[in-house]
């Protein structure tokens, strides 16, 4: 949040042999990872979206595998 509370989401990312291929694992996020997540926010507003891509705060960013795997850099 803008404001500096926390904020649950719930991100959609794409197929997870995808994610590994690209070298995102289980053990990539450990509890308490601060991230952005760049993506698409549900119709309903609900705290929801189809994300992106995910960058952490060593500035690694990731490609999620979202619906639109020709622009990665979204």
């Amino acid at each position: 949040a803008d404001n500096g509370t926390m904020e649950a989401w719930e991100i959609e990312a794409g197929a997870p042999n995808g994610l590994y291929r690209r070298g995102f694992t289980r053990d990539s996020l450990p509890v308490g990872t601060e991230v952005l997540v760049r993506g698409y926010r549900a119709k309903s507003g609900s705290m929801r979206a189809n994300g992106g891509s995910i960058t952490v705060s060593d500035g690694t960013t990731t490609f999620l595998g979202g619906s639109n795997p020709d622009n990665q850099n979204d």
